[in-house]
This record gives C-alpha cells, sequence and structure tokens, in this order.
C-alpha cells in the first residue's frame, strides 16, 4: 500500500516538473469541458421537459454514429481491399477493423498489441512446392501443416502492400511465389482467414494478389483529425468512406434516386427509385457510402513506422 502511495506521488511530481503552458491550456480545457457538462445538468431544472428533447437527441446522434460504424463491420465480409490517396486515411480504416477482430490477426505493421507480426515470404510459400499444375493434374504434394498451424482461423492484414507486391514485379514475384495464387484461392478451405489489403490505387498490387481480393472493396474518401483544441471532439477522429460489393464499380457513386428522378411525385419518386436502384445495382453491386468516428485512443496506428524499420530509430 505505501508504495502504491509513493508511486502515485512521484507520478505527480514528475507531471508537474515537466508541467509546460500546452499541458496548462489542455488542463484549462478538460476544465472548460467539465464546466459545460456541469451547465447542462444544471439546465434540466430550468427547461423542464424540453431537457428530455435534449438529452434524446444526444442518445438518437450516439446511436446513429454506432450504427455508422457498426455498417463497415456488416460490409467487410471475405477478402477485400482498402483503397485512397496518400493520407486520406485508410490506415484509420483498418485500425478500426483490426480492433473490431476476435481472431487475433497478423499484419506487417504492428497496431499496438492487436496484431502479430506476420513473415510475409513465408506465408505466401506455404503451398510449397504445389503450384497450379499440381492441382490440375492431381498431383498435390502433402504439407506438413504444423508450422503453419499459427494461421489457423487468424485473419491477414497486409498495410501498403506495394512495398511487398508490387505490380512491376510480376515476373519476379510468379518466378519466386508460384504457389501464391492458389493459396489465396483456397486459404478459407486452408487456415479459415481472410485477408485485406491496402493501397493507393486498386490497380497497383500484383495481379494475382489484387484479383484474388474480390469480396469487396473500399475507397476511402477522406479523414479528420480533429484538432486537440476542439472541445469533445478533441477525442475523435473521422473517416469518410464509399463501399464496393463489386470492386470493379470502383470510381462509381452510391444510387440516389432523389437526385435521379428530379422533381417527380413522392409515389412516383419512390417506385420508379426503387426499381431503378435496382437495376444499378444489379450491374454494377451494392454501393454505399459510409462514416466512421473513432477514439482516438483506440487508434494504434503507427504513420512513421517504415522510419524505425529502415533507419533503426523512431523520428
Amino acid at each position: 500500500m505505501k508504495n502504491k502511495i509513493k508511486n502515485i506521488i512521484d507520478k505527480i511530481k514528475n507531471y508537474f516538473k515537466t508541467f509546460t503552458f500546452k499541458k496548462f491550456l489542455k488542463v484549462l480545457l478538460l476544465v472548460v469541458e467539465i464546466v459545460i457538462l456541469i451547465i447542462i445538468i444544471s439546465l434540466n431544472k430550468l427547461i423542464g421537459n424540453w431537457c428530455y428533447l435534449v438529452w434524446g437527441l444526444l442518445l438518437l446522434g450516439v446511436v446513429l454514429v454506432l450504427f455508422q460504424n457498426k455498417k463497415l463491420l456488416r460490409y467487410v465480409k471475405g477478402n477485400g481491399v482498402i483503397f485512397g490517396n496518400r493520407g486520406s486515411g485508410k490506415g484509420l480504416l483498418l485500425n478500426y477493423l483490426i480492433v473490431n477482430d476476435k481472431t487475433k490477426p497478423y499484419c506487417n505493421v504492428p497496431y499496438g498489441n492487436r496484431t502479430e507480426d506476420i513473415n510475409v515470404g513465408e506465408y505466401f510459400n506455404v503451398l510449397n512446392p504445389n503450384t497450379l499444375n499440381n492441382f490440375i493434374d492431381n498431383n498435390i504434394k502433402i504439407i506438413n501443416k504444423t508450422p503453419f498451424e499459427k494461421y489457423e482461423g487468424r485473419n491477414i492484414y497486409l498495410d501498403d502492400v506495394n512495398i511487398y507486391f508490387p505490380n512491376w514485379a510480376d515476373n519476379k514475384l510468379k518466378r519466386e511465389y508460384p504457389s501464391m495464387p492458389v493459396l489465396l484461392s483456397i486459404s478459407r478451405h486452408l487456415f479459415n482467414n481472410n485477408m485485406v489489403i491496402t493501397t493507393q490505387t486498386a490497380e497497383r498490387p500484383y495481379k494475382m494478389l489484387r484479383e484474388l481480393q474480390t469480396d469487396y472493396g473500399i475507397q476511402v474518401k477522406y479523414s479528420i483529425w480533429f484538432s486537440e483544441w476542439i472541445p469533445f471532439l478533441r477525442y475523435f477522429c473521422f473517416t469518410n468512406y464509399i463501399y464496393y460489393e463489386n470492386i470493379e464499380s470502383k470510381g462509381l457513386l452510391p444510387f440516389e434516386s432523389l437526385n435521379m428522378l428530379g422533381e417527380l411525385t413522392k409515389g412516383i419518386r419512390l417506385n420508379a427509385g426503387t426499381s431503378i436502384k435496382k437495376e444499378y445495382e444489379a450491374r454494377n453491386g451494392v454501393i454505399r457510402r459510409g462514416r466512421l468516428l473513432q477514439r482516438k485512443s483506440k487508434v494504434c496506428y503507427d504513420t512513421r513506422y517504415f522510419h524505425t524499420k529502415v533507419f533503426g530509430k523512431k523520428p
């Protein structure tokens, strides 16, 4: 007990030893947030029944945010590609998938203690020496699975996949990873797992890898890392994305019946809109716009990881 008290006192002392003007402003901002909450709670008695409306709206906002977040998890079934411009927030979206992944997944970039580092070369050579020809000729060489049991039931995430498997290295990858296409095709049979990759454009990854990641695609449009000086919002980051059931439909926008049918009457608009929407999605697959709000404290992604990997020290 004495040691615990001593540790607490030491932490307090260290905090004040390193106390800066910036820390003072953050403490002041926290006080402002607390005061605002106290005022809102105090207003309950002053505005009477209106307080229920205020709290109801706040509760509705929370429910909508949770619904939007969980919607992403309903989309991501199977192997997929997350793509978007540099700095758009692909890592943030991948972070949310990893944080909610119960399989203790593998990843080439660490996401805190949520992932385990993967040996990419080992994984894509699991079926070696089997190639496509072995399966066609029904001459499959039996593989000892024991060294690879660690992959069973654990999803794989590859961030910045073009570092490992760019499309310009097609000949080299075909030569050195001849069993990779088969592995990607039957990974669910072999290990009951899925793979998600991130890339700036969906065309850049190695052709074999790209064509076998076809269950869905997600284009990250932009992300907002709210400033640390904005009350309440400073605890969050926001990501806007478009989900494509058919990756080949990338670039298309979600169906919007109101925009497509103009100023028709409401009944006609709904009926015709439903019909056109079904036809639109029959051709292009389901396309949905989504929004993701995360707490910054849940974000484990290190945007400078490869600096440490290459230079051996943090920036």
